[in-house]
């Protein structure tokens, strides 16, 4: 069995505060943030690959860390987050007292009670799983770094309300092996 080992890896603080960010808001890390993403990958250095999002909170730290220790960097523009829509840009605290009906029937149905002009689920869902199956397919058998949130949001909602709820510290590092027809979480 060919085994692919994919490192998903969480982005670290971005600027701004805590706010929805979608893939419309593209905040750079700030310092603590860089910090957080040195301190995630810590020594380890034998990714063939790495893939990043299009966003600058992920793709800046990536290509640094592709130069450091000379992998190749591929940006894949479906990588990037789920679109929030109304509430890009908006401080969780804001939504919670502004938009107190729509905030709590999110909380209730995060699948079907979506943000205003935000991206439905299925379209997300369709959009990562895609890009994501088209990597594992490219590079099988490799070691690879899978930096953003979206393969992670994927992950996270394949159960629909339930996984959603699961917040992802910033950052974290989730260690995937996919064979032949299995995944296994390391």
């Amino acid at each position: 069995m060919t085994e692919t080992v994919i490192d998903l890896i969480r982005h670290g603080e971005p600027a701004g505060g805590r706010r929805y960010r979608g893939h419309n808001i593209d905040d750079p890390l700030t310092e603590k943030g860089w910090s957080q993403m040195w301190n995630a990958v810590g020594e380890y250095a034998a990714w063939q690959q790495i893939i990043t999002s299009p966003l600058q909170r992920c793709q800046r730290f990536a290509h640094e860390l592709g130069e450091r220790h000379g992998i190749n960097v591929i940006v894949e523009p479906r990588f990037k987050e789920v679109g929030f829509g109304a509430w890009e840009g908006l401080g969780h605290d804001e939504v919670k007292i502004d938009r107190t009906d729509e905030y709590h029937a999110f909380l209730k149905d995060p699948v079907n009670q979506r943000p205003h002009d935000a991206e439905p689920l299925d379209d997300f869902i369709q959009r990562v799983g895609l890009a994501y199956e088209e990597t594992l397919e490219r590079y099988r058998g490799a070691c690879g770094y899978c930096k953003n949130s979206a393969c992670l949001s994927v992950r996270s909602v394949s159960n629909q309300n339930q996984q959603w709820r699961n917040h992802a510290d910033s950052p974290c590092r989730n260690r995937w092996r996919a064979g032949i027809a299995e995944w296994e979480i390391v």
